[in-house]
């Protein structure tokens, strides 16, 4: 556990990924582009914890080949709020995860659960990200050689397949299809997985971005769905009489227009 910046660094030894767990200098450590920016209060709240008890789960890093005065470097794979805390708060160090052995894959894969599992996402967010983890998971499937269907209508769609990923630590080469093997990472149920990314499919593309920055709408499921039961243009105008003031809610704008029944969601 990291508790303080004072120790002296060692170097970190490249080893499976379940015993490669060193210790990493801070400023050495480069951050690419984000799947999720920083949320402040999130973070000013970890900054806090973190010095009164220390860091309690390692962030994730992969090594970067050396440059040409042929120095290895390391960039960040998942744990963004803990380096930025550890950064706040002085440290030279942190405990870090060498994830070495995964490739490019399995490295996004491994963020999008760290935020699955770590983040006070959104309805939203949260559908957003197991949109992403699908289409990553289809990709692998696809470099693996195994077919994939490119439609979520079908509840029953993400079960359907018969293996899963390879990753390590994700679900294994095993039995497992999306749902299955996402439930088993993130703790979510299958039903809440098929659910999420059926609502997501169902609204329109430009409608979703929309309702982004509106938190009345983006953490509720049930506006959530009443947007799903919707055509495009129901959709568009429902979210315009919210925003205008002109319904308190999705469901008010969906019962003003006289739209009745619509698409099922799928639990």
């Amino acid at each position: 556990m990291t508790k303080s910046p004072g120790r002296a660094m060692a170097a970190p030894v490249k080893v499976p990924l379940k015993d490669g767990q060193g210790r990493f200098r801070v400023d050495e450590i480069d951050v690419p582009d984000r799947l999720r920016g920083l949320n402040e209060d999130r973070l000013l709240g970890l900054v806090e914890s973190m010095r009164a008890i220390g860091l309690r789960s390692p962030i994730t890093v992969v090594t970067v080949t050396g440059d040409k005065d042929n120095v290895d470097g390391h960039t960040l794979v998942a744990g963004l709020h803990r380096l930025e805390a550890a950064r706040r708060l002085g440290w030279k160090e942190i405990d870090a995860i060498l994830a070495d052995d995964l490739d490019n894959f399995e490295r996004r894969i491994w963020e999008i659960d760290e935020n699955l599992q770590r983040v006070e996402l959104t309805v939203h967010e949260r559908a957003d990200y197991l949109v992403r983890r699908r289409g990553l998971w289809d990709q692998r499937r696809r470099h693996e050689g195994y077919k994939t269907e490119d439609h979520f209508g079908k509840p029953d769609f993400l079960d359907r397949t018969k293996t899963g990923s390879s990753c390590a630590g994700l679900g294994g080469r095993g039995k497992k299809g999306f749902a299955a093997e996402t439930a088993a990472v993130t703790g979510m149920s299958k039903s809440a997985i098929n659910k999420s990314i059926n609502r997501h499919s169902r609204i329109a593309p430009e409608v979703w971005e929309q309702v982004k920055g509106m938190p009345e709408i983006a953490d509720k499921g049930v506006e959530l769905d009443a947007l799903a039961s919707m055509n495009p243009a129901e959709q568009r105008r429902a979210v315009e009489m919210v925003r205008d003031g002109e319904a308190r809610s999705v469901r008010d704008a969906k019962r003003k227009l006289g739209v009745s029944g619509g698409a099922k969601i799928h639990h």
